[in-house]
């Protein structure tokens, strides 16, 4: 653990407001369509692949950005992590 969960030039109390207001920025700012994404598709693949975690093989699909995605399930299964999906 360490005491850094944001710029050191956030005040200790205004870190997670200042967050907070920049996720709002960037929803409006999408949703308005003036991100790099619109809000009819936040994630777009250009590909699917396969990497190595754990030894094992986990397919993934890349997004426009080259960021890799996995499953949450397949990738916490290689860690022996339970996951249970909730959509509450």
């Amino acid at each position: 653990m360490h005491d850094n969960y944001g710029p050191v030039i956030w005040d200790a109390n205004d870190g997670g407001e200042e967050l907070r207001r920049s996720i709002r920025e960037q929803l409006v700012a999408r949703a308005k369509g003036a991100g790099p994404e619109t809000s009819s598709a936040f994630i777009a693949f250009s590909r699917s692949a396969v990497m190595q975690a754990r030894g094992d093989q986990l397919a993934v699909e890349i997004d426009r950005n080259g960021t890799s995605w996995a499953l949450a399930a397949d990738l916490l299964g290689l860690y022996e992590i339970p996951y249970e999906w909730d959509p509450r």
